[in-house]
């Protein structure tokens, strides 16, 4: 599932060059081949570098992990490794 940049980036751009900048973005995301992402990439980075005010991108977390009151020790990562099992108990 892709996501549409305007509404995972708030760009700042004067004017026109606010669409200019998201159909930059859609341009990465619909590239066939992986050397036309990098020229697309390079031509999006070219143009924030010389007309975008500031690009703020936003995230929210992917999962969300909840686990009993009788789990004890477990401590979730960032990535849902869930590297902390070895040190994890389950209490009755």
């Amino acid at each position: 599932m892709e996501s549409d940049p305007a509404e995972t980036l708030r760009v700042q751009t004067p004017g026109a060059n606010k669409q200019k900048s998201i159909n930059l973005l859609n341009a990465i995301n619909a590239a066939p081949t992986p050397a036309a992402e990098a020229t697309a990439l390079k031509a999006a980075e070219d143009f924030a570098a010389q007309n975008v005010l500031s690009v703020v991108p936003y995230a929210m977390a992917q999962r969300t992990e909840i686990w009993s009151k009788n789990v004890h020790g477990y401590t979730a990562d960032q990535y849902s490794a869930r590297t902390a099992l070895k040190t994890t108990w389950v209490s009755k």
